[in-house]
């Protein structure tokens, strides 16, 4: 009896070691991606810097879209080169999430007309229209499962499934029991959420159908964990608007608040939560604009600034940080004068409005901001971030407290300078530190007006560091416009 346990024992080990081989635990990843870094419209050959670039910055989390319009142009006819490239050559060896995008240019009994030329599955579930959908999916997630086991349903579904809401509820049944049958081990997220109020609408029109408590559909929404692992929250703004963003009717809508609508109808526990697009620009084009504001002049410290809060915000919420993307977009709808086209880490090299540019390839402070934070954060208990101050006192400061892996305290505090209207340039904050004779205080943005002035051989040491001493348990020092580092000097 005692072999044949050990023996049970042994087989159940072995299997869960091939489990997590083969589909690698999020919990222990870096909590931090870059979304959609393939840019359609440059040349291909640019789209090989990507790899390089994530393998500097430390990140191995990375999204990209499969159009099924371009792998399925025809009902049943499949070309795979766009996906192929992304997971053999791209993104190779990258721990990959595909969204899902369902549109067809062509229809089928029961598909919901987008525009003129595009469709979306619908109608009855058992119909047409879900089921060469359903046949599509199943090529696909059986052609990349060894290599992609996150899948998204839908990027925003909230405009295309406006009219008839239900049908996207029955598109995430089927893609998750479809996925799920193909590989039982893959992650299946909730079509990314924009915050906005068509957004908020859609939310509480379908969350209560997938909700555990729904008085008909309840217990089979229990059984297979409501048809989605993690849902996906999106938005852009301006560099203080890390934490919430504006319509153009001027409502300021906040992370929470969309949270708060999964707490509500309890599909906000044991979910995995992205925060997969989301950016901020840098220079400046009054003849674009964003939600009806023209794009000011941001500064390259305050796009690294809305990078650093808007990752630790969110990572104290339990949201995976994603910013989009790594060099600039070369065009956006016809346009390279546009918000998406000034939200990357890297300068592009294209000529743009004012001082927007420094050159091909030359990275802005906010790349080396995010390469830094990555080994910071690495080397902490991430997934246990403690709030100390969460910046609604009149100060303004938020303090956040990890545990390194060492078991020392590492504190992460800034001040939202942008939302004083006094004549303070500065703040003064005082931290409890215990035993401890002095403090290490390091900026986390690098101590240069442009990225361009920096050199990567001096790398780390492009942070401003100071040393404060503890006096009685505690150590006071000064919050500029930069969000700080502090941990124990050695």
């Amino acid at each position: 009896m005692f072999k044949k346990r050990m023996l049970s024992l042994v087989i159940g080990l072995v299997g869960m070691v091939i489990l997590v081989g083969n589909h690698p635990c999020l919990g222990e990843e870096v909590p931090f991606g870059i979304n959609n870094p393939y840019d359609y419209v440059a040349p291909k050959e640019k789209g090989y810097l990507i790899k390089p670039y994530m393998d500097d910055l430390g990140i191995k989390w990375v999204t990209a879209n499969v159009f099924r319009k371009r792998v399925e142009p025809k009902p049943g006819s499949y070309n795979w080169s766009e996906p192929d490239l992304f997971v053999k050559s791209i993104m190779k060896d990258l721990k990959i999430m595909f969204n899902i995008n369902p549109k067809t240019t062509w229809p089928a009994k029961g598909s919901i007309k987008v525009n003129d030329n595009t469709y979306v599955p619908g109608g009855d579930i058992n119909g047409e229209s879900f089921k060469v959908y359903k046949a599509f999916l199943k090529q696909l997630v059986g052609r990349y499962k060894d290599n992609v086991d996150h899948w998204m349903i839908c990027n925003e579904p909230a405009m295309e499934y406006r009219p008839r809401r239900e049908d996207y509820v029955k598109l995430l049944k089927i893609s998750y029991t479809t996925i799920k049958a193909i590989d039982p081990q893959a992650t299946v997220y909730l079509g990314g959420v924009i915050i906005s109020i068509g957004s908020e609408r859609f939310l509480n029109h379908i969350l209560p159908l997938l909700s555990s408590s729904h008085p008909v559909f309840g217990k089979e929404n229990a059984r297979y964990n409501n048809y989605f692992d993690g849902f996906d929250i999106h938005y852009y703004g301006f560099y203080n608007e890390y934490r919430y963003t504006h319509t153009r009717r001027k409502r300021i809508i906040s992370m929470d608040e969309v949270l708060n609508l999964f707490k509500k109808y309890k599909l906000f526990d044991g979910k995995i939560r992205t925060s997969r697009a989301g950016a901020t620009y840098t220079g400046e084009d009054f003849n674009s604009d964003f939600k009806g504001k023209h794009l000011k002049y941001q500064s390259e410290e305050q796009q690294a600034g809305y990078l650093f809060r808007r990752a630790i915000y969110s990572l104290s919420k339990g949201i995976r940080f994603y910013w989009s993307q790594i060099r600039e977009r070369e065009d956006w709808k016809g346009s390279a004068n546009h918000f998406f086209c000034y939200q990357g880490l890297v300068y592009n090299g294209i000529p743009k409005v004012g001082r927007n540019d420094k050159g091909e390839g030359v990275k802005k402070l906010s790349y080396w901001t995010y390469k830094f934070l990555v080994e910071k954060i690495k080397e902490t208990d991430w997934k246990n971030v403690s709030v100390v101050r969460d910046g609604t006192n009149s100060d303004h400061i938020f303090l956040y407290k990890v545990v390194k892996k060492n078991g020392q305290p590492l504190y992460i505090a800034w001040w939202n300078y942008f939302d004083e209207r006094g004549p303070d340039k500065t703040k003064t904050i005082t931290l409890d530190v215990g035993k401890v004779e002095s403090v290490k205080i390091t900026e986390a943005i690098p101590d240069a007006e442009w990225g361009a002035n920096l050199k990567k051989d001096n790398y780390p040491k492009l942070f401003k560091t100071n040393t404060s001493k503890a006096t009685k348990g505690t150590v006071s020092f000064i919050l500029g416009d930069r969000p700080v580092f502090v941990e124990i000097a050695q």
